[in-house]
């Protein structure tokens, strides 16, 4: 039985992670294949890592902890697979450093969004998962950058949609607590909760 078939956006995808050395186990995940697929597919485009280290030894998700850049850039592409599967199109822009780290448009009605993605890590002491709303500067992004905040939970399949206008704009903190694995206990003043947009991608407008 012949397997799911490689789409040119696979083979993107399937590169950029197999040529910076990100776990297999990873990469099967993201793009939902079996091992041997993705072994295979490495195999038939002649695709060689620079780590020879054996699959078998590698920590999944805790090797790529401590490099931010390999977590965002894992974080960005499953919201782009997730995307295209909810008939968006997807754009990056060419230059990086950007406030919008894409733009969505949709394939039947031609609606377009900017979006920002972020990955919210989890935080011990609090038991919960926080990322901050704010550009690298530190400062709030400007509304005519951003129309929705897309917050990637790590080593989760979760998703936070959260519109631009309910993203702490109006309050003291720009830091998002979300709580995709237990009850929220308790509400602390000056901020939102946000688990309504728990992979709510419906509230996307169309």
């Amino acid at each position: 039985m012949a397997g799911k078939k490689w789409t040119p956006e696979d083979d993107r995808i399937f590169t950029t992670l197999w040529v910076k050395n990100v776990p297999l186990k990873f990469i099967a995940e993201v793009l939902d294949r079996t091992k041997r697929a993705i072994l295979h597919r490495a195999y038939e485009k002649g695709l060689k890592r620079t780590d020879r280290t054996p699959d078998k030894n590698h920590k999944p998700l805790k090797m790529i902890r401590g490099n931010a850049g390999t977590v965002g850039m894992i974080s960005e592409l499953q919201v782009f697979i997730e995307f295209e599967k909810r008939g968006w199109k997807v754009f990056k822009p060419l230059v990086e450093g950007n406030a919008s780290d894409c733009i969505i448009k949709h394939y039947k009605t031609g609606t377009t969004h900017k979006i920002q993605i972020k990955t919210a890590s989890y935080r011990k002491d609090d038991d919960s998962y926080t990322c901050c709303l704010t550009t690298p500067q530190k400062k709030r992004y400007d509304n005519l950058d951003v129309d929705y905040f897309l917050c990637k939970v790590d080593r989760l399949n979760t998703y936070y949609i959260i519109p631009y206008e309910y993203s702490n704009q109006e309050t003291k903190s720009c830091r998002v607590s979300l709580y995709p694995h237990r009850m929220k206990k308790y509400q602390y003043k000056h901020t939102r909760c946000y688990e309504e947009f728990r992979n709510d991608w419906g509230v996307i407008k169309t």
